[in-house]
């Protein structure tokens, strides 16, 4: 039977995959922007296939994962993120409701450009892997979203950014280093969370690779 832990108490929050897709997202972000903006298109191919794999992965663990980790523990109705902006801060050990939505959110954008990286062709430099495999038309429409969703990730990520540090310094709530140490300090008594077998957090990490390196080499 699980116990419960004791506020002020350390407490795993995020498991060592979670903490490796957030890290490695947040690389392959500002590497694919800077070698976008400078031409580095081969850099740009590499890291567009891993970022593809991060995203499979992200999707398939929000499935299966560890608790924090899963859409069902941090995907929360309007009237709950209502009522989280409007009646006080309460603690939450993952993924507040508001923050919750900014994870799909970015999840979906993250996905459409990959696809649109895909299959987009244009310029007459770029050409996406999966271009052969579509109409023309389509392929130079994919490459035009791909370019228009830029910005907004750059929006989604300074706004995650400004999230962190307000919750980090304003409210005085541990952001970073559980990002990095997987442990966080419970405000309350609590159970502690399930975290998933590594196991199968490595048989997700071979299927999310698996499905990306087909795409890339089809």
């Amino acid at each position: 039977m699980m116990s419960t832990v004791p506020s002020n108490e350390r407490v795993l929050v995020w498991d060592l995959s979670v903490r490796l897709f957030h890290w490695a997202l947040v690389t392959c972000i500002t590497v694919l922007l800077i070698s976008g903006f400078t031409g580095a298109m081969k850099l740009h191919m590499i890291l567009g296939n891993l970022t593809t794999d991060l995203v499979v992965f992200r999707w398939i663990w929000g499935w299966v994962g560890s608790q924090t980790a899963r859409f069902d523990d941090f995907v929360a109705g309007p009237m709950t993120v209502i009522n989280y902006l409007h009646k006080g801060r309460p603690s939450h050990l993952g993924h507040n409701p508001l923050g919750g939505w900014m994870v799909v959110l970015l999840l979906i954008v993250l996905t459409l450009q990959t696809l649109t990286g895909l299959i987009g062709t244009g310029d007459g430099l770029t050409e996406g892997p999966l271009s052969r495999w579509v109409m023309a038309e389509v392929s130079s429409a994919a490459y035009e979203i791909h370019a228009l969703l830029v910005p907004i990730i750059i929006i989604l990520v300074v706004l995650h950014i400004m999230a962190v540090c307000i919750h980090q310094i304003a409210f005085r709530e541990e952001m970073i280093k559980p990002m990095i140490s997987g442990y966080k300090r419970s405000a309350v008594v609590i159970y502690p969370p399930k975290i998933a077998n590594p196991w199968i957090a490595l048989m997700c990490w071979v299927l999310a690779t698996t499905v990306a390196s087909f795409l890339f080499l089809i």
